[in-house]
This record gives structure tokens, C-alpha cells and sequence, in this order.
């Protein structure tokens, strides 16, 4: 590591405490250059990290939309052989039982999935949500005619398009490791556009992974194509600023340690809901634990310590 940056300022806290000269680890795109030229900084204060020099967005947008998918990427996907999983998609599944605690769900709401990848959420969305209307916010080409194809699933390539159809509002949006591929202008402007076009009685379940470079330097392996790393405080800090309110955050997913971590259930348990809700969470995990299929035990849904993957739900801040 090298000396502290003193040009540089935490676009999240403000502080000028901040650390520069992290090397940028790249194994995957070493050929095309583009993360070549990049190296981390991170925040003293909040833990927020951040590739310099800063990309624009028409250099991000292009990468992913001429190299982030190609044949050659370990994030290749063959849209014409799309099918739906053959397992259970566990992330998916933590992440949309997570987000119903907070929101009353009706037959025929809208779930969006942004960045949804190769779909696995909208199975998730259609074995625990009633009849969902399901809608992918995704600019690959392909995706359109695959998600329809598989899972009756609208796309657009970005939220406004939701009104100009005049799509109903989500009432509950998925972002699931899209955050960090942003530049964090980027970041701010997808997150405006969430709070805009999310329904208010809805909810945003987002999950970044968890990186606080002021501990877990040692704990990466790679850090592209990622432009932006979250330590808990920071994710909150930025939600919160671009006019959300924070219902859950914690860390979630595999151990850096063995400290004692917390089960849905008792996550439940942290919050005063309804008694029509408790109701609802608890029909849909019964109707799941019966399955023997069904593996709680997976990391995807343990919370609590220090885990590889930061989750929260919020939803807007409605202003009269």
C-alpha cells in the first residue's frame, strides 16, 4: 500500500481521511486492458472504497455492453439455451423471503429483477410470491426474447421505460450485485431512479459484496469488473443520501469468521410487523420448509458477523 491520497475526498462522508495505492486485482480481463490502469482508494472513516482514475459511464456501459458478456467471459450467457434452474437458487430465494417482511404483497404485483443474469430470481419470485408479475431491467441482447421465453417476464432496459408503457410500480425490486459495478455517480443516479419509480408501499432488497478495505484487504480475490466496494457503514451512508429509509441491513452469506450469526427466523423476531404479516412470512416458510429440497442451512440465509455479503431492504421516503 502506498501513501495517503491527499487529493482525493470520501464522496460518501465528506472526509478527507483517505487511504490510496490498493493495487486492483484483475484476473479475468487482463487482454482487454480496460482495469489496467486502476488501483483503490478507501475511506479512514466510513470504509468506502473506490477505483481511481474515476471511469466515465460511456466507458463503463460500453465494457458492459462489448465485453462483459462474450464468449470468451466467465460471465458468458447463451440467452437462445436460457432454461430455468435445475436447483434452488438460494440467493434468490433468502433475498425475496427477506424482502416480503416489510411489504404487503398482492396477487399481480410487480417484482423486478435488475441485472437479473440468467433469470434464477424469477423462478425464486414464482414458487414463493402470488402470481407475480415479473419484469427484468437488463440491455443484453437476447435477454428480451429469453425471459419472455422461459418466464414470461417483461424487459426494459431501464425504470423509466416503466412509465412510458405504463408498467404499474414494483413492489418489490431486486438489485443483487449490481451496485458495485457502477461508478458511484452511476450509483447515485440508479438509485435516484429507484426511489422514483418504486411503489410506495414497496420495497428495494439490494446486496453488495461486502468489502471494507480497512479490514478485508487480505480477504479479496479479485476485484473486476467492480468499480465500487461497501463497507456496511458506507452502503448506509449512500442509501440514506439518495432518499432512502433502512429497514434491514446486515451482513449475510459466507463467514470470514465463526462468529455467531442469527437465522431468518430470529431475524424476524428483530422487527415489529403486523400481525397479517407475521402471518404471511410464517405460511410461506412453512409451505417451504416442507420441501426436503430446501436447505436453511445454506450461508444465503445466515445474517449477522462479519460475512462476505452486505443485504439490506428500504424503501423510499416519501415526501408530501
Amino acid at each position: 500500500m502506498r501513501e495517503e491520497n491527499e487529493n482525493q475526498i470520501c464522496s460518501i462522508c465528506q472526509n478527507t481521511d483517505v487511504q490510496g495505492g490498493v493495487e486492483y486485482i484483475d484476473d479475468k480481463w487482463q487482454q482487454s486492458g480496460i482495469f489496467n490502469s486502476l488501483s483503490i482508494c478507501f475511506c479512514g472513516r466510513c470504509g468506502f472504497g473506490f477505483s481511481v482514475p474515476d471511469m466515465s459511464g460511456e466507458e463503463v456501459s460500453d465494457f458492459y455492453a462489448h465485453e462483459y458478456r462474450t464468449l470468451d467471459s466467465p460471465f458468458f450467457l447463451d440467452y437462445k439455451r436460457l432454461s430455468k434452474p435445475f436447483t434452488n437458487d438460494y440467493r434468490s430465494m433468502s433475498q425475496i423471503l427477506l424482502g416480503l417482511q416489510f411489504i404487503h404483497w398482492k396477487s399481480g404485483d410487480l417484482f423486478v429483477d435488475v441485472g437479473p443474469g440468467k433469470g434464477s430470481s424469477f423462478d425464486s419470485a414464482i414458487r414463493i410470491l402470488e402470481n407475480p408479475r415479473l419484469l427484468a431491467v437488463e440491455y443484453a441482447q437476447g435477454a428480451r426474447e429469453a425471459f419472455r421465453r422461459v418466464y414470461n417476464a417483461e424487459t426494459v432496459e431501464c425504470l423509466s421505460e416503466c412509465s412510458t408503457k405504463e408498467i404499474r410500480k414494483p413492489k418489490l425490486l431486486l438489485s443483487s450485485h449490481s451496485l458495485e459495478h457502477f461508478t458511484v455517480n452511476g450509483a447515485r443516479e440508479f438509485l435516484t431512479e429507484v426511489g422514483k419509480y418504486i411503489d410506495n408501499e414497496g420495497a428495494l432488497v439490494l446486496e453488495v459484496p461486502h468489502v471494507d478495505l480497512r479490514t478485508h484487504s487480505d480477504k479479496r480475490t479479485a476485484d473486476s469488473p467492480h468499480f465500487l466496494f461497501f463497507s456496511k457503514q458506507s452502503l448506509q451512508l449512500l442509501i440514506e443520501d439518495c432518499g432512502f429509509e433502512i429497514l434491514f441491513l446486515d451482513s449475510c452469506c459466507d463467514s470470514f469468521t465463526e462468529e455467531i450469526s442469527y437465522t431468518p427466523v430470529e431475524v424476524i423476531k428483530k422487527f415489529t410487523v403486523s400481525s397479517i404479516t407475521k402471518y404471511y412470512i410464517k405460511s410461506i416458510a412453512s409451505w417451504l420448509g416442507l420441501s426436503p429440497s430446501i436447505d436453511f442451512t445454506n450461508p444465503n440465509f445466515h445474517y449477522g458477523g462479519d460475512r462476505a455479503c452486505l443485504r439490506l431492504v428500504a424503501k423510499p421516503i416519501v415526501r408530501r
